[in-house]
């Protein structure tokens, strides 16, 4: 199971250019931001969840 998730990753990692995976990032980065302003307080994780973190 484990190797469905990682092969498309690395294959979208490895086509993929520092420039496009910069974009990406901010993306998420400024995505994120978003999110945590729309919830109030602090967001606690489960285990599970740091697991994948």
């Amino acid at each position: 199971m484990t190797t469905r998730i990682i092969h498309p990753l690395l294959a979208m990692i490895a086509s993929s250019t520092n420039n496009e995976l910069a974009k990406y990032f901010e993306y998420l980065k400024v995505e994120n931001k978003i999110i945590r302003a729309r919830i109030p307080g602090q967001i606690h994780t489960k285990p599970e969840e740091r697991g994948r973190l």
